[in-house]
């Protein structure tokens, strides 16, 4: 894995524990949060 996959894999998860609902997400939902992580950061 590279650097820039852990940095979006990090992000999503301190975001998903620290900010966003406290629920569990669908695979679904979780896949399209992955994503939009990743859309964001490839844009900065």
């Amino acid at each position: 894995m590279n650097s820039f996959d852990e940095l979006c894999k990090k992000l999503t998860q301190d975001v998903a524990n620290n900010i966003v609902l406290k629920r569990s997400w669908k695979d679904d939902e979780q896949l399209r949060f992955d994503y939009a992580v990743r859309y964001l950061l490839i844009g900065l």
